[in-house]
């Protein structure tokens, strides 16, 4: 409509800022959550103090396309949702749960994506057994759990302390 003045644009445009997706910063995913879970609790006035282990494990499993954005709505409804002091995997969006990687263009997942994903499966086949689990991806016990720390997953089967509870994929 021409309110935008040219040359503010020009002013403003010196110095390009690229953050990249959120897809591409896991590590920021529970940073993120827990921002928007204390605001969000705080606006809606419920005792939500945080997100339980295997919600956070979904909500870092999932590829988000659309990105912040998509988690600070996810968030709100979690919270809005929320019956316990903390968000559980069942307060989530389904499509969260259901773990759906939206792939690049090219069809090509990050190695990061992808080290981690497979990391997950082979735990969840063994029951979240970490040590059978650095066998099969024939690694040391160590590096499996220097990667686990770096990948946000606290190494429990979901639900892991009630026995017998099924593995539901994060």
């Amino acid at each position: 409509r021409g309110n935008f003045r040219e040359d503010l644009y020009y002013r403003l445009a010196v110095i390009p800022v690229h953050v990249a997706p959120l897809r591409q910063r896991i590590d920021d995913v529970p940073l993120l959550a827990r921002h928007f879970l204390a605001s969000f609790a705080r606006k809606i006035g419920k005792d939500v103090k945080g997100v339980a282990d295997d919600a956070m494990q979904a909500l870092c499993a999932y590829d988000w396309p659309g990105n912040v954005r998509e988690l600070e709505n996810s968030i709100e409804r979690a919270v809005a949702l929320c019956r316990a002091d903390r968000v559980l995997r069942t307060d989530l969006p389904t499509r969260i749960l259901e773990r759906r990687v939206e792939l690049p263009a090219t069809g090509i997942q990050s190695l990061r994506t992808l080290e981690r994903t497979h990391i997950i499966d082979t735990l969840e086949k063994v029951g979240w057994n970490r040590k059978r689990a650095a066998e099969l991806l024939n690694i040391s016990t160590t590096t499996l759990w220097r990667r686990l720390k770096e990948f946000g997953i606290d190494g429990t089967a979901p639900n892991a302390r009630s026995a017998g509870a099924a593995h539901p994929r994060p």
